[in-house]
């Protein structure tokens, strides 16, 4: 694992707690944007901040695992345009 993916997979991880932090301490029911976010998902709020941060962490997965961590052409210019290769 290179120093980019170390860093990507980090980034991953804290967004996972972050978004941990965000549903403990009840986000949708007190920032007005989680609020709007998740009202556009499901009209129960609690669920819609669920899905969001689910898919928000798959996203951050499916990235990992395939357009930026492997050796390959796409990798490699997806990391050139980020900056990080």
């Amino acid at each position: 694992m290179t120093r980019l993916d170390a860093t990507f997979a980090a980034l991953v991880a804290v967004q996972a707690l972050h978004s941990v932090e965000g549903y403990v301490g009840r986000l949708w029911a007190v920032f007005p944007p989680a609020a709007f976010i998740t009202g556009l998902v499901s009209q129960d709020r609690r669920l819609g901040f669920i899905v969001v941060n689910v898919g928000l962490l798959a996203f951050g997965l499916w990235c990992f695992f395939w357009p930026v961590r492997p050796a390959s052409d796409r990798g490699r210019s997806i990391r050139w345009v980020l900056g990080s290769d």
